[in-house]
C-alpha cells in the first residue's frame, strides 16, 4: 500500500537523522520528503575536516603517502606537504572562518615527526627523504614568519596526495561505515562545505538543534541558507568572539536566549549573545603548563577570572540568568571569593553547603555564588553565580 506524500513526511520526522540522509541519498525519490519533514538533531558540531551529526561523523582528510608511510592531515596542504598558506577563499553567500596560523603549522610539523619515527623500523619507509621534506618546511615557515622570500622548489619526485572521505561513529570504537579515496583536486573545505549544503541547505523548516558546536582551526566555510534553531552554543576552539557574531544569520530569532554558551577564553563579553544567556559556562585554563624556552615560567592567571567575575556581578541581570566558570585553581579559588566578600552587602551563606556567598543585585533579587570542587580533578574549582 503506498503511503500519502503527507504520511510519509511524518513518517520520516522520527527516524534517525543519519538514516534519514542515507535514505534520501539511495532513494532519490524520498529526496523531496525528507526535505520537507522537521529535523531534529542532538548534537551537531561543524569543523574544519567534517561534520558530526550525533554520533556519526561525515570527515575528509588528506593523507600524504611515501611507500609505506601513510600521515594524514586534517588541514589542506600544498605540494611541499605543509598547511597551504597561499590559499586565497572568495567568500560568497556563505560565512568565512579561516584561522590558518604559523604556531598551528609549526606544532603540525613536529607531531609529523614524531609520526614519522613510528616507522623507523620499517625497512620500506622513506623517512630519510620525509624528514628532510620536513626540516624544509620548517624553513619555509620560519622565512613566512621573518617576511622572506619563501623557497618554492617542489620535492622531487612529487609527493603523492589523496583526499578520503569517511563515515564513522565516534564512539570509542570509531567503526568505519563508509570510505572512500579520491583524487586531491578539491580543497577539504570544498568537501565540508558540500556536506553541509547536502545534509541542511534546501530544508523548509529551520533544523532544529539541542546543540550546536564549532570547531575552527583552519578553514571552515558555512553556507548562508542554513537555518538552524539551537538551544545550547558550544565555542571551544577559540574565536568565540568572531565565531559568535557571523553565525547570527544562520540562528534563528526564536533560538534567543540561549539555555547556554561555552567558550574557551580569553572572550571580550561584548556580544548582546552573552548578556542574555541563562547559563555561560567559561573554560579557562589556569593551571601552570610546562615551559617551552629555557628560564621561562608560565603563571596562571588568577587576576583575569576574577576580573570577569566581579565584572559579572556588577551588571544587573534578570532572575534565572548563571553563569559558570570552570577550571579555577586553589589560589585563584581563594583570591576570588576574598574580592567578592568585599562587596558591600555581601553576606555568607551559613545554612546551606550549596551557596558560600549571597550577593545584593537590587531591591528585588540577589546573587547566589556556589564554589564547587571539581570531581576528576582536586586541585579545580568552578565558581557559579546565579540569580534569584
Amino acid at each position: 500500500m503506498l503511503l500519502a506524500y503527507q504520511s510519509v513526511i511524518a513518517s520520516i520526522t522520527y527516524l534517525n537523522p543519519n538514516i534519514r540522509f542515507q535514505l534520501s541519498r539511495r532513494c532519490p525519490s524520498l529526496k523531496s520528503a525528507e526535505k520537507s519533514a522537521p529535523l531534529f538533531i542532538n548534537k551537531l558540531k561543524l569543523c574544519t575536516n567534517s561534520v558530526v551529526v550525533n554520533d556519526i561523523s561525515y570527515e575528509v582528510d588528506v593523507y600524504k603517502t611515501s611507500e609505506a608511510v601513510l600521515l594524514t592531515y586534517n588541514t589542506d596542504l600544498d605540494v611541499f606537504g605543509s598547511i597551504d598558506f597561499d590559499l586565497e577563499i572568495e567568500e560568497q553567500n556563505e560565512i568565512l572562518l579561516d584561522h590558518r596560523t604559523y604556531m598551528a603549522e609549526r606544532m603540525r610539523l613536529e607531531r609529523e615527526v614524531l609520526g614519522l619515527m613510528t616507522h623507523s623500523r620499517n625497512p620500506n619507509a622513506d623517512l630519510s627523504r620525509l624528514m628532510e621534506i620536513n626540516r624544509l618546511n620548517k624553513i619555509r615557515i620560519q622565512a613566512r614568519e621573518d617576511r622572506r622570500e619563501v623557497p618554492n622548489t617542489p620535492p622531487e619526485p612529487p609527493l603523492v596526495q589523496v583526499i578520503e572521505f569517511a563515515v564513522m561513529e565516534t564512539d570509542n570504537y570509531g567503526d568505519c561505515l563508509e570510505n572512500e579515496q579520491l583524487t586531491y583536486d578539491r580543497k577539504l573545505h570544498d568537501a565540508v562545505k558540500y556536506i553541509m549544503e547536502k545534509l541542511f541547505c534546501g530544508r523548509k523548516t529551520p533544523v532544529h538543534l539541542s546543540t550546536l558546536s564549532i570547531n575552527s582551526f583552519g578553514i571552515l566555510r558555512i553556507p548562508l541558507n542554513m537555518r538552524f534553531k539551537i538551544r545550547h552554543l558550544k565555542l571551544v576552539s577559540g574565536h568565540a568572539n568572531e565565531i559568535a557574531s557571523k553565525i547570527r544569520p544562520i540562528i534563528e530569532d526564536s533560538s534567543f536566549p540561549l539555555k547556554s554558551i561555552i567558550i574557551k577564553d580569553p572572550v571580550e563579553f561584548d556580544d548582546p549573545i552573552y548578556h542574555s544567556t541563562q547559563l555561560l559556562v567559561l573554560r579557562h585554563q589556569l593551571e601552570n603548563r610546562s615551559p617551552r624556552f629555557l628560564n621561562v615560567k608560565v603563571l596562571p592567571n588568577q587576576l583575569y577570572v576574577t576580573t570577569k567575575i566581579l565584572n559579572w556581578v556588577q551588571q544587573a541581570r534578570p532572575v534565572g540568568t548563571c553563569w559558570e566558570f570552570v577550571g579555577i585553581d586553589k589560589n585563584s579559588k581563594r583570591q576570588c571569593v576574598q574580592k567578592l566578600m568585599q562587596i558591600p552587602g555581601a553576606m555568607r551563606a551559613l545554612h546551606t553547603k550549596l551557596c558560600w556567598i549571597i550577593l545584593p543585585a537590587n531591591d528585588d533579587s540577589e546573587i547566589h555564588v556556589t564554589v564547587a570542587q571539581d570531581k576528576i580533578n582536586s586541585k579545580q574549582f568552578s565558581i557559579k553565580l546565579t540569580v534569584y
